[in-house]
């Protein structure tokens, strides 16, 4: 039809696709499994095999969600502009920012009615990206009122705290800037956010350890260093850097400044343990140095070594989650299959000669065509059939056989059902269960195998019986009839 199903007619779809009787004839399975696959993605889709089948232009008009994509890429542009003005205008003075705010404030609300008006107001709320269209309605109301608080409130005379609070509430559209990494372009970035946020609990714990020998520096510290600095206020002289360690928490941080900030200087300028290894004795500076070297080659080392290792493993388990997301998207496969589908149908009416199939007999010719090694090699030398394949997370060493694979039955050709099965048994790693189910089929083979071979041999020891039966007989009528002739 000119219009996509609904979301609930496409599982219903797949889940009769994939529910068709084993028995069943080939072509007919596969005419069922594409019209499921041709649900999910639309029409032109499918139509979309050459440059001059449709246009651009014409397949954003008929899918929503290309039109979403096009609005969220526009969208993202007038993000950067927004958050480019903030920064102006914090030291350009103009009477015209509030227009500028307005006319930003009425594209975001725009943005909001036209995706609600796109996916309805059930799936905005209620569907997969709901946090997100939550948080982005959460910054048009914001907008709104920093406008009404812009044109209420005045920045003169006792209305320092409103117009404190006004630019409060416009730090908060720089928020916007974390909808710009949903965008592909930027996925780099959001794996790398997302591993830094894996990688909190080890910072927490890293801070605990650092804090522990710190705390144990800073007590032996007060308890020298600060009896001086004691006596030095009494006497009003001059203390050589033990004023920084007149107290516990002064201290602490005295000993934060010289071990991890690096910068260990007093009032002055001077450094700290120069002055009080000078002045109260050298054993002052042994202990910077074996602080120092302690902290800096032993723990700070050890701390940045797992804090990495742990990003690393958090950016690789986020990858993971998402992969078995696509895995297990019945959807996403069946739009990547369609398009698989059509690729290789462009190949084959390359190979044979033939024009382009229309759109309403394609799903019915696929269903009947045999591929041949030398259309699925035509078919592999285009750039889409390859992106498709590492789209639906087909390894690459497993695409240079690809069609041996498939053929399961040795017959030289593969037909859209192969291609279908095989395409999605290939999908992912390896994993434990394959093992584990290629054992348990293996032991089921040798079982039957040797059942097979048990009753076999029942069946030949019965031959024999028989046979020896018949051999006995035989011999007693011929020794019976050699007896009658004499």
């Amino acid at each position: 039809g000119s219009s996509d199903p609904s979301r609930n007619e496409f599982d219903q779809m797949v889940k009769m696709a994939s529910t068709v009787p084993a028995n069943e004839e080939a072509p007919k399975k596969a005419l069922k499994l594409l019209s499921a696959m041709q649900a999910a993605t639309g029409e032109d889709v499918i139509l979309h095999r050459g440059s001059n089948d449709v246009s651009l232009w014409k397949r954003i008009k008929s899918d929503s969600r290309l039109l979403e994509m096009a609005l969220d890429s526009f969208m993202s542009i007038v993000i950067l502009a927004n958050c480019i003005s903030i920064g102006v205008s914090c030291d350009v003075v103009w009477n015209g920012w509030l227009f500028v705010d307005a006319w930003f404030a009425g594209v975001f609300l725009l943005e909001t009615v036209a995706k609600i008006y796109l996916s309805g107001l059930r799936e905005y709320a209620l569907g997969p990206d709901r946090w997100w269209h939550l948080f982005e309605s959460f910054l048009v109301v914001f907008s709104l009122l920093e406008l009404a608080a812009a044109a209420t409130m005045n920045p003169d005379g006792d209305g320092t705290a409103n117009f404190s609070l006004l630019k409060i509430l416009r730090l908060i559209r720089v928020l916007r800037l974390c909808r710009i990494c949903r965008l592909e372009i930027f996925c780099d970035l959001l794996v790398m956010v997302k591993g830094t946020l894996g990688g909190l609990k080890t910072l927490m714990w890293s801070s605990i350890l650092i804090l522990i020998p710190l705390y144990a520096v800073a007590i032996a510290c007060r308890e020298t260093l600060g009896q001086f600095a004691i006596e030095c206020f009494g006497a009003e002289t001059e203390c050589f850097g033990a004023e920084g360690f007149a107290s516990v928490p002064l201290s602490m941080f005295t000993v934060f400044r010289c071990v991890v900030a690096g910068e260990c200087s007093d009032k002055q300028g001077r450094p700290i343990f120069a002055l009080a290894s000078s002045e109260y004795g050298f054993v002052y500076a042994v202990a910077y140095c074996v602080v120092n070297v302690f902290m800096l080659f032993g723990l700070f080392n050890v701390i940045v070594a797992i804090f990495v290792e742990n990003v690393l493993a958090g950016a690789k388990t986020n990858d993971q989650l998402m992969k078995r997301q696509r895995l297990r998207d019945d959807s996403y496969f069946a739009g990547k299959m369609a398009e698989l589908v059509a690729v290789v149908m462009n190949a084959h009416d390359i190979a044979q000669g033939e024009p382009h199939c229309p759109a309403d007999k394609l799903i019915e010719k696929a269903a009947e065509v045999e591929i041949t090694p030398e259309i699925f090699d035509t078919a592999r030398q285009s750039d889409g059939f390859n992106e498709i394949l590492r789209d639906l997370d087909v390894a690459d060493a497993d695409a240079e056989n690809l069609f041996e694979t498939l053929d399961v039955d040795g017959s030289g050709t593969i037909d859209i059902e192969e291609l279908c099965e095989g395409i999605a048994k290939l999908r992912g790693d390896a994993r434990r269960s394959d093992v584990v189910a290629i054992n348990f089929l293996i032991q089921r083979m040798y079982a039957d195998f040797r059942g097979y071979c048990q009753a076999t041999l029942i069946k030949l020891q019965d031959h024999d019986e028989v046979l020896r039966s018949v051999g006995r007989a035989l011999s007693v009528n011929m020794s019976g009839g050699g007896t009658s002739q004499n």
